[in-house]
Formats: structure tokens, C-alpha cells, sequence
């Protein structure tokens, strides 16, 4: 019996067994129609035998079951979009521009750069390039040139050079566009005309001037102007960006002139911060570019965080933008007029989904929306990232058994021999998890997890086992907690058991340099009543932070417990100080100790704003109450003889 696969058809197509080989993708395509490569294959050897009729008619029979199939929408139009692509290459291919355009169009329309095929929108250009009609062809060559420029330069450039020195012969400008191709190449790919990238530059911004020596306002060329005058004149820069984004709305170049104008504000000192009345735009009809201008403006809060309160609610509302400008085209197949591509992309919307997740706070009440956004991405585009932040979302709702059983699920779905940095993060989770839950049973499963976990990497090339080391630690340290959680109830003979464990996943864990680790093993022998071994931990997290007070706040704040504990007072509430001068989003347990702290020093005031703080969290009623009622009472012993109530 002939093996039935598609690695045989096309080695029979390539042994010139055609007939063979049809039959075997005739029998793919009726077993699994919703394969679109099943039905390219069986188009492919019809066009390789001279039928092209025959092509045609199977693609349009694929075509036609494509509304019939249990697709997501997205993978729908996607699958069309590869179909519609392979019909107008063939009627291309047999001179047929003018039937060919609209099909290469929906091609182009329906391949995002990112998952799809660029190859789509370089032929629709070349067929407009053929039928002259060298507008529309260098609208669709620029959208590829702008969105990827690493992407059909090489293709592109013979064609618009040879119509640029023609229309040069003539004294003409000719098409604009066609001119911008050509300098889009020179300024991102210079070497393929053999030009240094100073001599690219150069003559990027010398084929802009002449398309606004005729077209003064022309937007793609003032565009491409804008970056070649930044330096030299950046009120001409800025003016060239304004002027492009009054004709074009475009999110990313929002962001970007954001960018330029906080860096001028910086060159000025007086004037208002540029994120000041910042709106971005509504009106792109495309997802990709509110996606990209997302992350430009996310990293763009992260390198000026005084912009955060202004810019964080715009950040969301591009993230949703985004979000609607896909979901319209996936439910319609429509909202791209141009061909540009830009809503097709299942992979942009599967990563714009986590994004806008990740944007929402860490608590119950937004787990639901979490979840949702995660499974609407990994419906367009699966990958682990999702279901790492999903085991995060149940966390931070304190749904630890949910994460246990979610872990196992990827843990099945994603061997750690083919992903090992990923999986064994999605690993430390599960043991955070066990860790969250406690008890001896969550105890022995962790630890026989880890022993597994470990036997499989240590098979694995050196390679692999080091990109789950650092993943490990943290297994490893969330392990640590749970085994120090479980020693006040040991006999005297486990707990020296216990702490000689302990010790050796201290020692294994801590090889990783990371300031987390050195905390949290801080924090188990500081639990354990061990001050001498949890010090030198807190000082070298404090260490490694060292320059980013945001991520120093926390081993701080542990030291400062630690030393109010030892009566060393100064150097405890300094360590307060400055943390609470970095983050705010404390525990009513760090409010407390920083109460005495200030209390040591005498600072009776400072300590009554945080016993405030300390209070509104209820830190009177559970586990901290103890430590509440010994605050109260300090505060009490110190308030003046006029004072007879309160604190």
C-alpha cells in the first residue's frame, strides 16, 4: 500500500510521478479539508502538468468549503488568504494581470507579514506594476517596505529603480511613490546598492526632496525625511512628522514623535512633558500598528516612569484598539481597504491579547478577563507564554489549586526536551503553587517533582540544562519556603534532616545570580529564627539590585525587618525609607515593622502615618494582630501626658 503523506507526494512530484502524487493529495484533501496545504498541493501538481483549469477549479472547490469547515474565523481568512494567493500567482502566470489583481489583493489583505506571506503583496504590486498602474503598486511595495524591511527589497528594487532612472531620463518625477520605494531601500538596505549606510541615507533624503520639491506635503515622504533631519534640525523633524500624521493616521508614528518630542522637552528644561494631552488615534483601520505602537509606548513608560499615571490608560485603550480592529476583520473579512495586511496577523493578535492581560491588576476581580483575553489568543496563535501567564492570573487570584491543575496540562502539552527555558518556568509555578497551598501532601509531591524535573534535564545536551537553571532556582527556592513551612510541626530528627535539605537547595539554587533567590532564602532563615545566616542574603539581594530602587525596595524592606528585629534602628529605617520612597504597594506586616522602626528613632509621627496605613490594610484582625497590638501599644507609651485615649 503507497504511503498516504504529504512529504511523499511531493517527493513522487519531484521524481515526475505527477499522477501518482495527485492522487495522494486528492486523498489528503478529502480527509482533511482544513488543511489548506492539502488543496495548494493538489493546485500545485494540476498548474506542474499544464491543467491549469484544473488548478483554478480546485481552489475555488477549497474555496467554497471553507465557511463549512469548524474553523476559528481567523484561521479561516487566513486559509483563504493562502488560496487566494496561489489562484492569482497562476493566473498571473498565464498573463491574466487584470483577473489576477483582485485575487492578489485579497492575498494581500488576508497575510499578515508576521505569520503569513509577504510574497502576497509583492506580486499584487508587480501585476499593478504590469498593468501600469504604478501607484497602486508602490502603495502595496511600500507597506511591505515600511512594515518589514527585511522583507522583498531585493525584488522590489529592480523594478522601481528601472522606472525611477527612466522617469529620471525623462526629467520627470513620475509616480512618488515609486520614488519612496526606492529611497525606503537605500535608507533600510543599502548594501543592496552597494552604498555604505551614511551614502544610503544620503540618498534616501535626496529622493524625498525631490518628491517635495513637486509634492511639499506628501506624507510618505515627509515621513521618510522626518528620522534624516533629527539630528541636524529637530523642529524640521518634528514638523515632518506632524505633517505626515495629519494625513495619516498612524499609531506608531504617534509614539515616535511622542518620543522625539519628550527628548526635546529634555533639551529644554520649562517646558510641559510631551505625554502631557498625548491621545492616540482611533482612526487606523489597522491592528498591527496599534499592536507595534503598544509596545512602543509600554517601553517608552518603562524608560520615563514619572509618564506612567498619564500614559498607563492610554497604553490600555491602544491594547483594545487593537483588539477591536482584529475582531471586526475576523468576524467580517473586511476593514483593510488598502491591502495592507495589517488585521490578518493570527500571531500579532495572539501577542496583543497577552499584552492587554498583562496590563490588567493582579486580583480577583480581574482574573475572569484575564483568562478570557489568554484563551482568545492562544485560539489564534498557541504558545507557552500564555499559559505561563495564566498560572500567574489563578495565582494573584489565590486559585493555587487551579494553577496545579493548569500546570500539569502544559507540563503535558510542552515536553521540557523541546522548550526547556519555558516549561521549566511554567514548572516553578506549580511548585509556587504547592508552595501557596502547604501541607505535607503538597510537600512530598514538590519534592518528587523536582527529583523527576531534574532527572529529565539532566539528560539533556548542557545547553538545554542551562536555559532551565535560572526557572529551576526558582523551583528549587518555592520548594525551600514549603519545606521551612512544614518544620514547626517535625520531631527534632527531621527538622535536622530538613535543614540539611535546606542547605543544599541554598547551595544549588544560589548559583544563579539573581536578587530574588538571595531574598528569599533571606526570608526562610529569617523565619527559621536564624538571623546570622538570613543577613548576608538580604545584604547581597540589596547588592545585585543596586541602581533600580524598584527592584531593591523588596530585599530592602526585608532587611529593614530583620534589623529592626536585631535593635539596629538607623539602618533599619533608612531601609524603610527608601523603599517606600519606590513602591507603595506594602503589607500591613512591612507597615508595622517600619512603625517600629521609626518608633526606635523616635520619630513618633512618621510612625503614626504608617500605623494608619498599617490599620486601613486590617492589620488588626488575622495573622498580623499580634504585631499590631505590640505597635499599638509602643505608640501608646510614647503618646503625650495630654493624650488619654488612642494612639
Amino acid at each position: 500500500m503507497q504511503e498516504v503523506s504529504y512529504e511523499h507526494a511531493i517527493a513522487l512530484a519531484n521524481a515526475g510521478r505527477h499522477a501518482e502524487a495527485l492522487q495522494i493529495a486528492d486523498q489528503l484533501c478529502e480527509a482533511h479539508p482544513e488543511v489548506v496545504d492539502y488543496a495548494a498541493l493538489q493546485a500545485q501538481l494540476h498548474a506542474d502538468q499544464d491543467d491549469v483549469p484544473g488548478a483554478l477549479a480546485a481552489l475555488e472547490a477549497a474555496m467554497a468549503r471553507l465557511p463549512e469547515l469548524p474553523l476559528a474565523p481567523v484561521h479561516r481568512w487566513a486559509s483563504r488568504g493562502a488560496l487566494a494567493h496561489l489562484y492569482g500567482t497562476l493566473l498571473m502566470r498565464q498573463g491574466q494581470d487584470a483577473e489576477a489583481l483582485p485575487w492578489l489583493h485579497e492575498a494581500a489583505r488576508r497575510n499578515g507579514l508576521a505569520s503569513g506571506e509577504w510574497a502576497a503583496h509583492f506580486y499584487a504590486g508587480f501585476v499593478a506594476f504590469r498593468l501600469n498602474d504604478f501607484a497602486r503598486a508602490g502603495r502595496y511595495w511600500h507597506d511591505l517596505l515600511y512594515r518589514a524591511p527585511d522583507l522583498g527589497a531585493a525584488d522590489i528594487l529592480p523594478l522601481v529603480q528601472d522606472y525611477v532612472d527612466r522617469a529620471d531620463a525623462a526629467s520627470q518625477l513620475g509616480e512618488p511613490l515609486m520614488r519612496i520605494c526606492l529611497a525606503r531601500i537605500a535608507l533600510d538596505s543599502p548594501e543592496l546598492l552597494d552604498l555604505t549606510p551614511e551614502a544610503g541615507d544620503a540618498m534616501a533624503g535626496m529622493e524625498a526632496e525631490r518628491v517635495l520639491a513637486e509634492h511639499p506635503d506628501h506624507p510618505e515622504a515627509r515621513r521618510l525625511r522626518a528620522p534624516l533631519r533629527l539630528g541636524s534640525d529637530r523642529a524640521g523633524a518634528l514638523d515632518d512628522l506632524a505633517t505626515y500624521l495629519r494625513q495619516r493616521p498612524d499609531p506608531q508614528a504617534q509614539v515616535r514623535d511622542l518620543t522625539w518630542r519628550h527628548q526635546s522637552a529634555d533639551a529644554a528644561p520649562g517646558t510641559p512633558p510631551a505625554w502631557q494631552g498625548f491621545a492616540m488615534t482611533a482612526d487606523a483601520d489597522d491592528g498591527a500598528a496599534y499592536f507595534h505602537a503598544a509596545t512602543a509606548l509600554g517601553a517608552f513608560i518603562d524608560e520615563v516612569p514619572a509618564s506612567e499615571s498619564a500614559l498607563k490608560p492610554m497604553l490600555e485603550a491602544t491594547c483594545r484598539k487593537g483588539l477591536e480592529r482584529f475582531e471586526a476583520y475576523f468576524s467580517t473579512g473586511e476593514g483593510d481597504a488598502d491591502g495592507h495586511g495589517g488585521n490578518a496577523d493570527p500571531h500579532l493578535y495572539s501577542l496583543l491579547c497577552r499584552l492587554t492581560a498583562r496590563l490588567l491588576p493582579a486580583d480577583a476581580a480581574h482574573v475572569e478577563e484575564k483568562v478570557a483575553l489568554h484563551h482568545k489568543g492562544m485560539a489564534a496563535s498557541d504558545f507557552i507564554d500564555h499559559w505561563i501567564d495564566l498560572l500567574d492570573a489563578h495565582a494573584s487570584a489565590g486559585q493555587h489549586k487551579q494553577v496545579v491543575e493548569l500546570a500539569g496540562e502544559v507540563l503535558n502539552r510542552y515536553p521540557v526536551e523541546r522548550n526547556p527555558a519555558d516549561v521549566t518556568w511554567a514548572f516553578s509555578r506549580l511548585v509556587a503553587a504547592w508552595r501557596a497551598l502547604g501541607g505535607r501532601d503538597a510537600t512530598e509531591s514538590a519534592r518528587a517533582a523536582i527529583t523527576h524535573m531534574d532527572a529529565r534535564l539532566d539528560a539533556l545536551p548542557v545547553e538545554a540544562r542551562t536555559a532551565g537553571a535560572h526557572a529551576m532556582a526558582h523551583a528549587r527556592a518555592h520548594y525551600a519556603a514549603l519545606l521551612q513551612a512544614g518544620m514547626a510541626a517535625m520531631d527534632e530528627h527531621d527538622k535536622i534532616d530538613a535543614l540539611g535539605e535546606l542547605e543544599a537547595l541554598q547551595r544549588r539554587s544560589l548559583l544563579v545570580e539573581d536578587a530574588w533567590l538571595f531574598n528569599r532564602f533571606g526570608q526562610i532563615w529569617h523565619e527559621l529564627a536564624e538571623p546570622a545566616r538570613a543577613l548576608p542574603l538580604f545584604e547581597r539581594a540589596v547588592l545585585l539590585t543596586e541602581g533600580d530602587p524598584a527592584d531593591q525596595a523588596a530585599p530592602r524592606a526585608q532587611r529593614a525587618r530583620l534589623l529592626t528585629e536585631m535593635e539596629q534602628f538607623p539602618e533599619a529605617l533608612t531601609d524603610f525609607q527608601l523603599a517606600f520612597a519606590a513602591r507603595a504597594d506594602w503589607d500591613a506586616e512591612t507597615w508595622l515593622h517600619a512603625v517600629l522602626a521609626a518608633l526606635g528613632m523616635g520619630q513618633r509621627e512618621t510612625a503614626l502615618g504608617w500605623f494608619e496605613r498599617a490599620r486601613n490594610l486590617g492589620a488588626d484582625k488575622g495573622r498580623t494582630r499580634p504585631l499590631y497590638a505590640k505597635a499599638e501599644a509602643s505608640l501608646k507609651a510614647t503618646r503625650p501626658k495630654w493624650k488619654v485615649w488612642g494612639v
